[in-house]
């Protein structure tokens, strides 16, 4: 089956914020995939094989440079593919992004909802991206336009964090002996469930 998105990442570690977005995405029949830059021999030829209508690219801010010369070496090599950055970095410095890279679109908002509609409006004859909260995007004539925030995504226990999408291609990380928990969502009050309010009540 072909993905409606490939996820493109440089570290080689399972993405939070990746497997968050792939679990939504699931729960809306849609279906992604996962390439790692450093895990791949060569990673824009891996790319060209699969020739994905989407590319999202996760990141943060001291990869900025890296997104520069990556999104300009997919866009050398599929012209066609749209390339939408989200991650930490994307919300800060969206317009920076759009300004400094060959990147489609960004999505400056929380992305559970935002990518959803992003592709469905993608599978439309005449994708209206003004239609989109949370997406900053370049219009057919090249100039940036920035649509408003999107609405914050409830963190809850329907967020499954379903690490087949890294296993199923790069099975050596299933030896990652470092654990890792998702401590940038929830509320520290304790009124959601997240890492941060587990280890407060571990600390008090």
């Amino acid at each position: 089956m072909k993905p409606d998105i490939i996820f493109y990442q440089q570290y080689a570690v399972p993405y939070f914020g990746i497997l968050s977005l792939d679990s939504h995405l699931k729960r809306h029949g849609l279906h992604a995939d996962v390439l790692i830059h450093t895990l791949e021999k060569d990673p824009i030829e891996a790319l060209k094989k699969i020739k994905p209508a989407l590319v999202g690219i996760s990141l943060m801010s001291p990869e900025h440079n890296w997104l520069i010369q990556t999104t300009a070496a997919i866009r050398k090599a599929l012209p066609e593919t749209r390339i939408i950055v989200g991650g930490i970095h994307s919300i800060l410095y969206y317009q920076e992004i759009l300004k400094d890279t060959c990147a489609d679109m960004v999505c400056h908002s929380e992305g559970e909802n935002v990518l959803v509609q992003v592709i469905e409006e993608f599978n439309k004859d005449i994708p209206r991206w003004e239609n989109i909260p949370g997406l900053a995007y370049r219009d057919d004539a090249g100039n940036i336009c920035i649509n408003e925030r999107a609405e914050l995504v409830p963190f809850s226990d329907a967020i499954i964090e379903d690490r087949d999408i890294y296993f199923k291609r790069y099975p050596e990380l299933i030896k990652d002996s470092t654990h890792r928990f998702f401590s940038s969502r929830g509320c520290l009050l304790g009124r959601e469930n997240s890492a941060l309010t587990s280890l407060w009540h571990l600390k008090h």
